[in-house]
């Protein structure tokens, strides 16, 4: 696939200002989209990186109207086809909260609409959680609409199918496709520090992946809790992978 070096576009601190303000102030969707129009079409709002894209920008896709299952299995490829076309991201760009609301709201603003519609009641708590973000930090990017999709594939991504699973199916995001398979297993897992140790991630989602029984209800949030606890007294980071799979067995079966 070819390598296109193109303008990558973000907004500026204060662009970000007033879009978190706009939300604040506007009595309904459609005034906020027209507040998002006007500073868009700013350039003095936008700041322009040289960036290598690979490939043609992504349509990301989420249809209300399927089954659920069809809905995760679309946001799956919806991580890959960003992860591929924004590629690797250095941590600063990568935290970067102006990046992804400018990604939120513009080049992928219909998929943030499909996804996380702002409608009800409650349509600028929505519009605070999954479209802008006002700071750099995890809470943020996990819940943002653009970036907890880069962030999964990246997170996860094994280019050398090192790891067992991806090895298995000579597959670098096969460890994504356990991870999104479930709406809470994103948040449950990389919402916490013990959920950005590489070896750690992965050994969490080989476990998910050995039993249909540890798909139900809020396992994996009871996994991860227990995981907690139990990084507060004891080097997980020390130990194999095997040893790894081995303590989160145990812990998988204290669960009821």
């Amino acid at each position: 696939m070819s390598v296109t070096t193109m303008k990558l576009q973000l907004f500026t601190e204060s662009a970000v200002g007033s879009l978190v303000r706009a939300l604040g102030n506007t009595r309904t969707p459609d005034e906020f989209f027209a507040a998002v129009d006007v500073v868009s079409t700013d350039d003095s709002n936008i700041l322009l990186l040289d960036w290598n894209f690979v490939g043609a920008p992504p349509v990301l896709t989420y249809d209300r109207s399927i089954v659920k299952s069809a809905r995760l299995g679309q946001d799956i490829e919806n991580a890959i086809s960003l992860h591929k076309y924004l590629g690797p991201i250095a941590p600063a760009a990568a935290t970067d909260f102006r990046l992804w609301t400018h990604l939120s709201v513009g080049p992928f603003a219909d998929y943030s609409n499909d996804r996380w519609p702002l409608e009800g009641k409650k349509w600028t708590s929505r519009g605070a959680d999954r479209w802008i973000m006002s700071r750099s930090g995890r809470g943020q990017l996990v819940r943002n609409s653009i970036s907890r999709l880069w962030w999964a594939a990246n997170l996860t991504f094994d280019p050398r199918c090192s790891y067992p699973l991806s090895k298995l199916e000579s597959d670098p995001y096969a460890y994504l496709r356990v991870l999104l398979r479930k709406e809470d297993a994103f948040l449950a897992i990389v919402d916490r520090d013990v959920g950005m140790v590489p070896d750690l991630l992965f050994a969490v989602l080989d476990h998910l992946n050995q039993d249909s029984k540890h798909s139900r209800e809020g396992y994996v949030r009871e996994l991860m809790k227990e995981v907690v606890l139990m990084s507060g007294y004891s080097e997980l980071s020390s130990l194999t992978y095997s040893q790894l799979l081995e303590t989160l067995s145990r812990i998988g079966k204290t669960i009821t």
